[in-house]
């Protein structure tokens, strides 16, 4: 249908009001769906962040042990390398001792880029004192036997603090694996209570959507009983009526009639559907500015016209009408 200019609507003070789209039991209930749509999105984000943390930490965990492993086997083999010269004084058995030496460096500084709890940073600068310190006693120990100074070289070893700077070194590695687990440990167990609580929270959210839209339902089916209910009963009244009633579009179509009307014109009702309006009168421009008046001012009263009937009798009758709209305040068209 067209609609009604709006000029005319608002000088007959009936201009479109707004209107909720939607009952307030619904609309509340949409916006609940929302809000549990939204925990359950930031709650599954959560959980899948945990579960990257958990793999990033054990990734983490691997690397440093894998790193500190490396690390007592280069002190190994420098003091492999080392003795096997002290015992021959052969430079090709300083090969491994070398090759110690320059792989050591490397392998602090790969510990130092991945280790990030503040207690095994600590760990790590004494171990790397405490390597620093062994590859000190090496490095004496082949100096001197060098120079020939094979006594000098033997009392270093007599003292045993190479053996004591390779102990702590054990000790300290043994610790530092041991934190490694424990903190990987204590983020598998926070995965696990996240995960945990996320999947209660997923399924209390999913319990609380399934009785949403069971309401959403409940409701939208008694709104429409209940609209069918008032639909019936207003038909009903318009029926019971004597006189002929009818409703008109913009277009001056006729949308709908009561069994008046049909009585009136002689026209079954289904005939009388979407045909104009003025037609049926004995002065179709008089009836057709009737109802555009109604159009204009929102309604009109006692208006004179004289309904022909398919027989040729006529009927003389009082036009009162008015505009009928929708929720949303909007002229659909009139009643008569």
């Amino acid at each position: 249908m067209a609609e009604v200019k709006p000029s005319s609507a608002h000088q007959s003070g009936q201009g479109a009001k707004s209107a909720p789209p939607l009952p307030v039991g619904l609309r509340l209930g949409f916006i609940a769906a929302v809000l549990v749509v939204l925990i359950l999105a930031v709650f599954s984000q959560r959980s899948l962040n945990d579960r990257s943390s958990t793999a990033a930490s054990l990734t983490q965990t691997y690397k440093v042990r894998l790193q500190l492993e490396s690390l007592l086997s280069s002190l190994k083999d420098a003091e492999t390398g080392q003795r096997g010269f002290q015992l021959t004084g052969d430079e090709q058995f300083l090969a491994p001792y070398v090759e110690a030496a320059n792989a050591i460096p490397g392998v602090l500084k790969t510990l130092r880029g991945i280790i990030d709890s503040a207690e095994q940073r600590q760990r790590l600068e004494t171990l790397e004192r405490l390597v620093a310190e062994k590859m000190q006693i090496n490095s004496q120990q082949v100096e001197m036997k060098r120079a020939g100074d094979a006594e000098g070289a033997l009392s270093i070893i007599r003292s045993g603090r190479g053996n004591a700077a390779m102990d702590r070194v054990r000790v300290l590695v043994v610790e530092m694996e041991a934190a490694e687990e424990q903190i990987l440990g204590s983020r598998q167990r926070e995965s696990e209570e996240a995960s945990v609580y996320s999947t209660l929270v997923s399924w209390g959210g999913s319990a609380v959507l399934l009785f949403l839209v069971a309401a959403a339902g409940l409701m939208t089916s008694r709104d429409y009983r209940a609209r069918e209910k008032a639909s019936q009963y207003a038909r009903s009244l318009i029926e019971a009526s004597l006189d002929p009633l009818v409703t008109i579009s913009p277009e001056g179509k006729i949308t709908d009639v009561n069994a008046g009307s049909v009585k009136v014109t002689g026209v079954p009702r289904e005939k009388l559907i979407g045909t104009d309006f003025s037609d049926y009168f004995t002065a179709p421009d008089q009836a057709r500015e009737g109802y555009q008046q109604v159009f204009a001012k929102g309604f009109v009263t006692d208006y004179p016209l004289t309904i022909r009937h398919a027989d040729g009798r006529l009927t003389d009758v009082l036009y009162n009408a008015s505009v009928y709209k929708d929720v949303q305040g909007n002229v659909l068209g009139v009643f008569a």
